[in-house]
């Protein structure tokens, strides 16, 4: 996670607090409370240009219609979307406040660039708002070079999900063994969202929505990741990773790996990032 963009929603949720508490904020105090430039502050008020503004310049100010009806938790997901906005799919002001609901949940602040599938997130967010099954072709990124890898699922949705960057669509198989699953959006393919509602298993969705560590089947107990050359000798000589497989050589040398963590999830494959850094 980015320290830089850490810091910068930070300081895009202690700014919407006081707004939300209807406070007047004069640029030129924030700098000097921030410890920052002037032209920083500036650069915050227009990522959070969706807001209603009564007063802009050199004084910000909501309109008293819109002070106090964020909480906490709104607040803290309002500034994280603030701060990547321009990395999601038409982010307009209707977006932006659909997205405070419960379909969206934002964990992290370093954001993948999905404006290119912007249809596709609009569909799958409509298919659980509106409990329905959706169908998909979906590609394990360890398999994306292999010709006829990908495989078909039926998938009750439930939510989007954002985990340090990475957007996951989480949910549970429409099959005899319904399984509790996260796929990657963008190794997804071939969307269609059918006919077919389902009904939501409110302790599922409860799980989703309240724990910050999913992990869910294919989630976070798989890795790739790229090596470069000066240090990729080492792993071709031996497997420094769990599970480890070489997917791709480089022209440059380097080398681009895939793990797999049998147990512990994903720290059972950080523990060697002394190795790879």
């Amino acid at each position: 996670m980015s320290n830089k963009n850490e810091k910068v929603a930070e300081r895009l949720a202690g700014i919407i607090t006081r707004l939300n508490n209807g406070e007047r904020l004069n640029i030129n105090e924030l700098a000097e409370s921030y410890q920052v430039d002037k032209r920083t502050i500036q650069r915050d008020f227009n990522r959070l240009s969706i807001l209603d503004f009564a007063e802009t310049g050199r004084y910000y100010r909501l309109s008293k219609n819109n002070q106090g009806y964020l909480r906490e938790t709104e607040i803290k997901r309002f500034a994280n979307f603030a701060c990547v906005q321009e990395l999601l799919p038409d982010l307009d002001r209707k977006f932006f406040l659909e997205k405070l609901n419960e379909s969206v949940v934002i964990k992290g602040v370093d954001y993948e660039n999905i404006q290119a599938r912007g249809q596709d997130f609009d569909r799958i967010e409509g298919a659980i708002k509106k409990t329905l099954l959706i169908e998909f072709d979906y590609t394990k990124v360890k398999e994306k070079y292999k010709l006829d890898s990908s495989k078909h699922y039926s998938l009750r949705p439930y939510r989007l999900l954002n985990k340090k960057g990475v957007w996951y669509v989480v949910g549970v198989t429409n099959d005899s063994d319904k399984l509790k699953k996260a796929f990657c959006f963008t190794q997804i393919t071939n969307i269609t969202v059918t006919k077919e509602k389902f009904v939501t298993d409110n302790e599922v969705a409860e799980y989703i929505q309240s724990n910050d560590s999913i992990y869910y089947k294919d989630l976070v107990n798989e890795i790739v990741l790229q090596v470069n050359a000066e240090v990729s000798g080492y792993f071709e000589r031996r497997k420094l990773l769990p599970n480890q497989q070489i997917i791709k050589k480089f022209d440059d040398g380097g080398l681009l790996l895939f793990a797999r963590a049998d147990g512990g999830g994903v720290k059972g494959i950080f523990r060697f990032k002394r190795v790879i850094f």
